[in-house]
């Protein structure tokens, strides 16, 4: 799980990377009247990976706000029991999402969906959604198995 969690880190990195850039080039370009069509395609692929990718790594990394709870209740038999309704609610979501995610894949490749400016195929960013909510299933479970 390592070399996963390092690859997420790098990925993640480079995404928002291109996000600030993009962004930052932008703004700079509009001082001097300049506008570039079709940033905001690029932008937004980086931020839907960056976003999917970093649901995937919080799960990994089981660092999932959780509002304080742990240090308001001592007991651990209850920390416990609220853990795992809350990884079974999470698998839950997750799987059903995932599902739906598959769907919107896959009504993005059979249409053959693309970008206004660039051209680039839809499918590009719902692949976001299906590896983030694959990998956030694959982390839950993972998590579940190793953790006895």
């Amino acid at each position: 799980m390592t070399y996963i969690k390092r690859l997420i880190q790098i990925l993640l990195f480079v995404y928002l990377l291109i996000v600030v850039l993009l962004t930052f080039t932008q703004v700079v370009f509009r001082n001097f009247g300049i506008s570039i069509s079709g940033y905001d395609e690029i932008i937004g692929i980086a931020a839907i990976w960056s976003y999917f990718l970093g649901m995937a790594h919080t799960t990994l990394t089981d660092s999932h706000i959780k509002g304080g709870l742990d240090e308001l209740i001592k007991n651990e038999t209850v920390k416990n029991i609220l853990g795992n309704i809350s990884n079974l609610g999470l698998l839950i979501f997750s799987m059903i999402a995932l599902m739906a995610s598959i769907d919107i894949f896959i009504t993005a490749f059979t249409h053959d969906y693309r970008s206004l400016y660039f051209n680039i195929p839809i499918t590009l960013s719902a692949s976001a959604l299906v590896v983030g909510f694959g990998l956030n299933i694959l982390f839950i479970v993972a998590r579940r198995i190793y953790k006895k």
